[in-house]
Order: structure tokens, then C-alpha cells, then sequence
């Protein structure tokens, strides 16, 4: 958890052994590891929302994308955003100040 963030708002907290349990029980949408932390998105209220009629937005990579490609193909718009220079995504990952430098 970052400062400031809160769990059930911010995101959902589980720890490594609770997510492996879910990736193993297929309950994410997609999911991934980055610097050994582990991201993913519940497949149920996802498809509870999608089952309604209503739309859900992403913000994931490109990896990401591609495993909701395979999940749900039918029911998925890819819109990618790149920032207009990798100075300026430089820029904006350094003024966060919240990874690792590498």
C-alpha cells in the first residue's frame, strides 16, 4: 500500500498467498507481477457490470489487454494513450517519486 491509500477505495488488498489462491481459481479478469508485486482485476464485478449492459474502463497495460482479449473479446474496445515524449513520461514518473529508480 501506498500512503494515503485505503483498502476497498483505493484498491483491493490481498496478501501473496490469498492472490496466488485466486489466480489458481481464475478469479481475475488479468493480473500480472511488476517489481514482485502482483496486480489483477476481479472477474466477477467486472462481469456483473458487463452483464447489465454497463461499460467498465481499464487502466492497464498492454499485457493486461491482451489477457481481457482472451477472457472477454467480444465485449472489449483497446484505446491506448502513450504520453507525447518518453522525456515527458520520464518527467512524470520522476516527479511522482513513489518506484524505484533504475
Amino acid at each position: 500500500m501506498r500512503a494515503g491509500e485505503v483498502d476497498g477505495r483505493d484498491y483491493y488488498f490481498v496478501d501473496r498467498a490469498r492472490f496466488d489462491a485466486m489466480v489458481s481459481q481464475g478469479a481475475f479478469l488479468e493480473w500480472a507481477k511488476v517489481f514482485d508485486n502482483r496486480y489483477g482485476t476481479p472477474r466477477a464485478p467486472v462481469e456483473a457490470m458487463l452483464d447489465q449492459g454497463r461499460d467498465v474502463l481499464f487502466d492497464i497495460d498492454w499485457q493486461g489487454t491482451q489477457q481481457l482479449h482472451q477472457a472477454r473479446p467480444e465485449d472489449l474496445v483497446r484505446v491506448f494513450i502513450l504520453p507525447p515524449s518518453i522525456a515527458a513520461l520520464h518527467a512524470r514518473l520522476h516527479s511522482r517519486a513513489q518506484d524505484r529508480q533504475t
